[in-house]
């Protein structure tokens, strides 16, 4: 990630702090409902780890973007 805020944060000129972050573990286990933009790579996901995502994107707030790959969310409605 420092590659991308010594070289690439310079150009968003959104007027608001930004950056970027990778951590490695279960995502079951952090609290990223302050994401803006999430990527999972869902390709290998069962049924049950599929659910537990789709909760923790219900949490990110209003706007977020969430990108998976082969598999969809649940319906949790």
């Amino acid at each position: 990630m420092s590659r991308f805020n010594s070289d690439f944060k310079q150009y968003l000129t959104l007027g608001i702090a930004q950056g970027a972050a990778v951590y490695e573990g279960s995502f079951l286990d952090f609290d990223w409902s302050d994401g803006d933009v999430v990527f999972a790579n869902s390709t290998c996901f069962d049924d049950e780890l599929m659910l537990e995502l789709s909760k923790k994107a219900e949490l990110l707030k209003p706007g977020a973007i969430v990108v998976t790959f082969t598999k969809v969310f649940v319906d949790l409605t």
